[in-house]
């Protein structure tokens, strides 16, 4: 009988020791073992997205997609986020796709309705503790109630592992408190996560970005909530928290970033992303990326296992 996971049974996954064998050997070799991909090239949203500044390219066909991520696992990788644009773009083939690796996220808008993927942990921006607010930062009419009735339907129909994330910035970052109470209390989510907005050269987002004491702040407010949250609703450690302080994210460098070192990210024609999803347009110094809360937790020694289970490794938390 084959042993159980290092990370346990979890009724969704369960990875062998015979699985875990080769992504452990990259994570000792410092290679990637977690992996992001542009899964469309299109958007129905006008907002502003890291995205956006990055060079459009000509999508692989659906066979291609398949072959590059099954590629991706021969090679040891365990887990892949499916971004774009919206990878709901593509549904059948986000259905097929997701089967391949043992655990995935995909990050979506919410304006298209929601589907079961198997190994799977939906992550949908919200912008706003209020329809005005995050429409404007979305720049799309109607998407918030849109995003609300198709969680409410993904509910009724017994979809789980849906969480949220918010991307605090200049627009938003008063609503903190009120986006996390909106949600906690309607019961439309399993959990949600907090970042804050990275710089990216060439997006023209001088309006969204965050001062260093509104970071600072954002850092103490996040504590607060963990402190305060007993229905563990806010998916963050106190360590994941403490690495969105601009003393931290001003060490931070492509050479010592875990997401840099860890997750490999590629455009939609299956091209190399350089440095990390957000490109190498995006200021380190000021980095909000929420992978990088997690992922940094396997620079550390011992590696943080409470951090490590947000990584979503199939487990319902």
């Amino acid at each position: 009988m084959a042993a159980e996971s290092w990370l346990g049974k979890t009724g969704h996954n369960l990875i062998s020791t015979a699985q875990f064998v080769k992504p452990a050997l990259r994570i000792a070799l410092r290679q990637p073992v977690f992996g992001s991909l542009n899964l469309s090239e299109h958007c129905p949203n006008d907002c502003f997205c890291y995205w956006k500044a990055q060079p459009r390219v000509p999508e692989m066909s659906d066979e291609k997609v398949l072959q590059f991520i099954r590629k991706r696992k021969k090679e040891g990788m365990v887990h892949v986020t499916y971004v774009g644009g919206e990878p709901y773009m593509r549904p059948k083939l986000l259905q097929d796709v997701v089967k391949i690796m043992p655990f995935n996220w995909v990050v979506t808008s919410g304006l298209i309705p929601l589907r079961h993927l198997k190994k799977t942990s939906h992550f949908i921006s919200v912008d706003g503790a209020d329809a005005d607010t995050h429409n404007k930062i979305r720049g799309k009419r109607g998407l918030y109630e849109r995003l609300v009735a198709n969680l409410g339907e993904a509910r009724g129909q017994g979809i789980d592992r849906l969480y949220l994330h918010t991307v605090l910035n200049a627009a938003n970052v008063d609503q903190l408190e009120k986006i996390f109470q909106r949600w906690l209390t309607n019961g439309l989510a399993d959990g949600m996560f907090f970042s804050t907005h990275t710089p990216i050269s060439g997006a023209n987002d001088e309006h969204l970005r965050l001062s260093k004491a509104q970071r600072e702040a954002v850092v103490g407010r996040l504590l607060a909530l963990q402190a305060q949250d007993s229905d563990h609703f806010l998916k963050m450690t106190p360590e994941m928290i403490r690495r969105l302080h601009p003393d931290f994210t001003a060490k931070l460098t492509p050479q010592n970033c875990g997401t840099a070192r860890y997750v490999a990210s590629y455009y939609g024609n299956g091209g190399r992303i350089p440095q990390c999803i957000l490109s190498d347009k995006a200021d380190c110094s000021q980095c909000g990326c929420l992978v990088m809360t997690m992922v940094s937790a396997i620079n550390c020694f011992p590696p943080e296992l409470n951090t490590l289970k947000y990584l979503t490794f199939g487990l319902r938390f």
